[in-house]
């Protein structure tokens, strides 16, 4: 990839094509290495793959409907946490839209929901791009071409229903 780095802001709206997600709101954090995903119900169910499937619940937006959706592990690690505090993490991958850009990108799972980004963006995560933190928003909503042609290869690898939660 020898291209010119795209500008984007602190914070960004991205979609998660694969879990049926249009718009949810990032945080670009120069500080973090990973990048990691608000979730709540989180159950790990083993297959014959040795890191099984988690299942879990993602909020979109603050009142939004709880989201339904699964995926495979791809690893368990030791990550810090914003106080300095060790902890293990469990990791998915899926992809990322950003604008018209698409790529794909490894979150950890985690409890956020007292933050006010659901998700925030790591280094690792941060593929060719500038963050301008004097901006916001920069990229706009997801670009809807983008996410109509990933639509037909969608639930191949993972699974989601976007039906409201049981109270």
């Amino acid at each position: 990839m020898n291209r010119d780095p795209k500008r984007v802001g602190w914070r960004e709206r991205v979609a998660l094509p694969d879990f049926g997600i249009n718009v949810l709101r990032a945080k670009m954090d120069t500080g973090a290495r990973t990048s990691a995903i608000g979730v709540m119900d989180l159950v790990i169910k083993p297959d014959d793959d040795a890191r099984g499937w988690a299942f879990f619940k993602l909020r979109p937006r603050v009142r939004s409907h709880a989201v339904q959706c699964s995926a495979p592990l791809v690893d368990e690690r030791h990550v810090r946490d914003a106080r300095g505090t060790e902890l293990s993490r469990l990791f998915i991958e899926t992809r990322l839209v950003l604008g018209a850009e698409i790529w794909t990108i490894e979150l950890g799972l985690a409890a956020r929901e007292t933050m006010r980004f659901p998700m925030l963006i790591g280094r690792r995560g941060m593929q060719n791009l500038c963050i301008d933190p004097a901006a916001g928003y920069l990229c706009g909503r997801p670009d809807r071409n983008v996410m109509q042609s990933l639509d037909s290869n969608r639930g191949s690898l993972f699974q989601s229903t976007n039906e409201p939660e049981q109270r």
